[in-house]
């Protein structure tokens, strides 16, 4: 069977080090309600995109009974599931449900049958059962398996955060802001207070382009480091980290301080307002809503975060250079009321507005256990036909299109490199994250669709309502780029989000001083 749709392809392989170094190589966004922002067939309460690429059938061998493959029987689910089932030959559909329930969460109408299913967040633990149904030779099928819901158990914390860290630490749950670095690189132009912090080393300095991750905690691969930097070029309108990526190819140095566990935060000054001038999408640097000073509120709940894992699980997660990742993705996370949302643009935005998830991000941090980490994502790329590469990396892929000719173009994208520290199985999910989704074409290469081919056409400038913060506050922005994020499942959590992105305007506009809606 074939299907025809509009779709992305990315493709993810090969394991991220110890020590990383990156070397630069139509209106609205998706409403995740309806369609859960997926682009690669109706698997998980999806539409089809439109007209696209076929994607074909995978051989999965003779089959004499539709039946669910995973999970198995007693199997510990959280609060999301990939369902997967198999059917004889001419099964032309299989929808698959939560029981009692009578609407199907999908309809999925191509191999491999499967349906990402997101289970109620505040749900209870106890059995729930997974079922699939189809028509088999005209005679109507189901296949059932039950698994255990489990619940990620936190404590809780009616006290200021800070506190509530000092009686963790004293109980020795909590690893405490010893061993955590602060550092303010605007000359304290906007300086958070750490004297609530006992133990974090807080440090100042004065960065300019030359010498940005060049010496100091910046440089040191045993620092876990939280930097702001609050500048931006006002001669041509840009804030430090679009000049960074878009003018100075400086991606590569964002990446490999984050897979080193630093992470620098910056305002979008003028950039992200009513018309949003970012060619790219990246979670290796921190982007706030607003100008001086706006990073602050950011900066110290990801301290408080850090400061809540457990030492063991810190330390682990530290020396295998995943800690930022999983710092970006409770961030994110928090942000939504359940995984559904986190894989759509509500909790990736350009630029984080204000929010209230302080104590959320911080709860989530401590509840993380030894046994169950979250993953980390991470894409090669081959076969590359892009007129315009604004940023390469294992976490993002940033392309553009040239003013003038080609108004398509391809690319393979590899996220076999992805990993999990507890030996977990995971599972690849693509989401369009910005943009208009007839307008990108993914096609699956192998079972697990953790390599696909994505093909992007020429998006036009359409316009988006985010701004990361609550939806009372959101704003309209006009935008030409298109996203699609990668999230990569291990069973108990989704890990931060990898982008493949695609710009149709100039990467190198400045924008203006009335887009400063501050």
């Amino acid at each position: 069977m074939s299907t025809s749709r509009s779709f992305l392809l990315v493709i993810c392989s090969g394991a991220v080090g110890a020590l990383i170094a990156c070397t630069a190589a139509p209106p609205g966004e998706l409403d995740a309600s309806a369609t859960d922002g997926r682009i690669v067939g109706p698997r998980d309460g999806s539409v089809d995109a439109g007209v696209g690429l076929d994607a074909g059938p995978f051989d999965s061998g003779p089959i004499e009974a539709l039946a669910i493959t995973a999970p198995t029987s007693g199997a510990d689910v959280y609060e999301s599931v990939l369902v997967r089932a198999v059917a004889p030959g001419g099964t032309s559909s299989v929808q698959f449900f939560v029981d009692p329930e009578s609407t199907a969460r999908c309809d999925d109408t191509e191999l491999p049958f499967r349906c990402l299913v997101h289970l109620d967040p505040a749900g209870a633990a106890g059995p729930v059962t997974l079922v699939a149904r189809a028509m088999v030779g005209g005679v109507p099928a189901e296949a059932r398996v039950t698994v255990m819901r489990r619940a990620i158990t936190s404590d809780t914390c009616t006290d200021p955060l800070a506190a509530c860290i000092a009686r963790w630490v004293t109980e020795g749950t909590a690893a405490g802001f010893a061993g955590l670095t602060y550092e303010n690189r605007d000359g304290m132009h906007a300086l958070l207070d750490t004297s609530a912090m006992p133990g974090i080393t807080a440090l100042t300095n004065d960065e300019s382009v030359d010498s940005w991750a060049m010496s100091g905690p910046s440089a040191d691969p045993s620092t876990i480091l939280i930097a702001n930097v609050s500048k931006a070029y006002t001669t041509i309108s840009a804030s430090l980290l679009r000049y960074q990526v878009a003018w100075g190819s400086g991606y590569s140095r964002f990446e490999t301080a984050f897979l080193n566990d630093k992470l620098f935060f910056y305002p979008e000054h003028v950039d992200c307002g009513v018309e949003d001038f970012y060619s790219f999408m990246t979670a290796a640097a921190f982007t706030s809503q607003g100008s001086s000073g706006s990073e602050l509120d950011e900066v110290s709940k990801h301290l408080y975060a850090l400061a809540a894992f457990a030492p063991s699980v810190r330390a682990r997660l530290h020396s295998e250079r995943m800690l930022m990742s999983v710092l970006t993705m409770l961030h994110r996370r928090t942000r939504v009321a359940s995984d559904a949302e986190y894989l759509s643009g509500v909790a990736n935005p350009t630029a984080f507005g204000n929010f209230d998830n302080d104590v959320a991000m911080t709860l989530a941090a401590h509840a993380i256990g030894d046994g169950a980490t979250p993953p980390i994502g991470a894409i090669t790329v081959s076969d590359d036909t892009s007129p315009m590469q604004i940023g390469d990396g294992l976490m993002m892929r940033a392309r553009a299109f040239a003013t003038t000719g080609s108004d398509e173009y391809s690319l393979t994208v590899d996220a076999s490199s992805s990993r999990d520290l507890d030996g977990r199985q995971l599972t690849y999910h693509w989401r369009v994250i910005r943009g208009d989704p007839s307008y990108v074409a993914i096609a699956p290469q192998n079972d697990d669709e953790s390599v696909v081919r994505i093909t992007f056409r020429r998006h036009p400038e359409t316009t988006y309502e985010s701004d990361g913060g609550a939806a009372s506050s959101r704003v309209t922005r006009r935008s030409s780029l298109m996203a699609i994020g990668l999230f990569v499942h291990n069973g108990v959590y989704f890990s931060s989000p990898v982008f493949v992105t695609s710009y149709s305007l100039d990467p190198r506009r400045g924008a203006t001083g009335d887009n400063n809606l501050d």
